[in-house]
Order: C-alpha cells, then structure tokens, then sequence
C-alpha cells in the first residue's frame, strides 16, 4: 500500500514568498555593473538634467519612444546603437538586440530576472518606479505582476490529446490502462513527494549558498529528468477512448513538474523564475486531491477496480 503523507508547513511558504520578493529586489544591484561610458548612464544623465525630456516622443527618429529606449537600454540620441546599419526600432520588431551586432544578435526573451531588470531600468528612467513618484506603489504592482504572469505561463504545459493512441472503451482495454498507468502515477508520486520531504532542505540551501548549490542542481536535474521520462512513457500507452481526459491531465501536472525541477536546476541563471517554480511546487501539492479524483471517480463509474488507486483514497 502507498502513502504519500506530507506536510506543507506554514514556514515553508512563508520562506519561499520571501525569496521571491529577495529575488525581486536584488536586481537593482544591475546598475553596479554600469560604468560612466555606457548607453545607459548617458541615458540616464540626459535624463537626470533634462526637464524637457519627453517619455513619448522617438528623439532620435528610430521607431521607439524615449520610453522605450530606457527598457532596451539603447541610447535615445542615437537611431542605431550597436552601429550595425539597422535602426533599433526595426531590430526590435524582428525579434533582434538592438545593443548586439548582428547577425547572431536574436532577442531571448525567456529569462525572466533579466526581463525584470530592463524593467526596473525602464520604471527608474522615466519616473514610475522613483520612490517619490505618485504611482510608485502602482507601478511597482503592475510590474511584479506582469512578470510573474509570465513566470507562470512559461512553467504551464499544453497536451495534445489527438496525439494519444487512442484504442476502444472495452472493459478489457480499460483494465490493461489501469495497471500500466497505476505504475507510472506510482512513480509520478514518488518523485514528486520526494521533492516536497527535501524542499525545506533545499530552501535552507538556497538561503545560504543561493540556486549555485551543487546538490540541489543534481537533484532537481535527477527529478527533471524522472519526471520527462514519466510524460514520454505517458504519451506511449494505448489510452482508452473514455479516459482520454484524465490521462492529459495527469501528463499535464507532470509535464509541469519536469519545466518547474528544470528552473529550479537552472535557478542560479534565473533566480525569478526558480522563486516562482519553488511556490508552483507546492501549489501543485494542494492541488493533488483534483487528480486523484479524477481517476477514482472514473473508475468508480465505470465499475472498474484498481488496488493500486483504492489504497490511495484510504
């Protein structure tokens, strides 16, 4: 009979929001690396002494405002920063650094700490995120926000059903799913309950040594790699017409919990997509009763047994 008997404690959540709002913050210390020569402490300095300075007009004819010269970090008086012939209004609109000569200058949008810096640059040179600004506290919100929607977009999975090995609803072919699915959601639980017993561990580490601590890299790197061979094998089996919901759902929270072990793994390049992975594990935790549910009220249904999932609910 298995258990999965874990508990997410109070201190748990509370240390990983606090690391997220660490993770948030510490990005300020970006500005540390600008010496007094570079495109966006001039930017800043004409920003600083100039009252006509206007945070919608395109200065310098390029394609972007002022405004949005400051989130790029390209120099507002100059239609071509990098000096590579491409003004950087049209390299951003083809998906190109506007700071990077091309050819091989393609933008990378999916860290999201270097995301939240050109932010934080943007709302500091045009007023918003100024502490004596009116909105500050406004702006300072939309901006959180707008970066942990795009944390949690980007650690989502969608299935694709029609991809399935669908077979008939038979009795016999419900059973022969039953038992090759038992084992995989055996496995599933295993390394998602191991994951939650040692987060207090890792979160400790973290607090210490930040995401660069070898053994929580190989963990999670073990538990990524667990949890994508538990999808592949997932996608493999014949999945019977009338389970064809529950089954994508399963793939679903396993598909997450193999993106949300990578970030973690991968956390010392981005520490504010591995603070939202770490609350996304245990957001998955208190979601787990849904999943269940799913398979025993099915199997209920359909007047199936099923050891494996009985013991579960007891």
């Amino acid at each position: 009979m298995l258990y999965l008997s874990i508990e997410m404690t109070n201190k748990i959540k509370v240390f990983v929001g606090f690391l997220a709002l660490i993770a948030l913050f510490s990005v300020y210390s970006f500005f540390n690396s600008f010496d007094s020569s570079s495109p966006i402490t001039k930017t800043a300095n004409i920003l600083n002494n100039s009252l006509s300075f206007e945070v919608d007009s395109d200065a310098d004819h390029d394609g972007l405002t002022n405004r949005e010269e400051s989130y790029w970090n390209t120099d507002f008086q100059n239609p071509d920063t990098d000096g590579d012939g491409f003004k950087d209004g049209e390299e951003v609109a083809s998906r190109h650094d506007p700071l990077i000569p091309g050819p091989n200058d393609l933008l990378d949008n999916g860290n999201l700490t270097n995301k939240l810096s050109k932010l934080t640059l943007s709302g500091l040179y045009e007023g918003s995120l100024r502490p004596d600004s009116p909105n500050y506290d406004k702006s300072l919100n939309d901006m959180a926000l707008a970066v942990m929607d795009d944390a949690t977009n980007s650690l989502s999975s969608k299935i694709d059903p029609t991809k399935f090995q669908v077979v008939g609803s038979s009795k016999e072919n419900q059973e022969i799913y039953l038992k090759e699915i038992s084992v995989l959601f055996e496995d599933f639980l295993q390394n998602y309950g191991d994951e939650i017993k040692n987060l207090q561990k890792y979160l400790e580490l973290i607090g210490s040594d930040g995401f660069e601590n070898k053994n929580l890299i190989i963990f999670f790197q073990t538990k990524e790699n667990n949890f994508q061979r538990i999808f592949n094998t997932g996608y493999s089996l014949n999945i019977p017409r009338n389970w064809i919901q529950e089954h994508a759902y399963f793939l679903y929270i396993v598909k997450v919990l193999q993106v949300v072990s990578q970030s973690i793994a991968q956390g010392s390049d981005d520490p504010v997509k591995a603070s939202v992975a770490l609350n996304t594990l245990g957001d998955i935790f208190e979601n787990l009763p849904k999943l269940l549910g799913f398979f025993t009220d099915k199997i209920k249904s359909e007047n199936l047994d099923s050891p494996f999932f009985k013991s579960l609910m007891q």
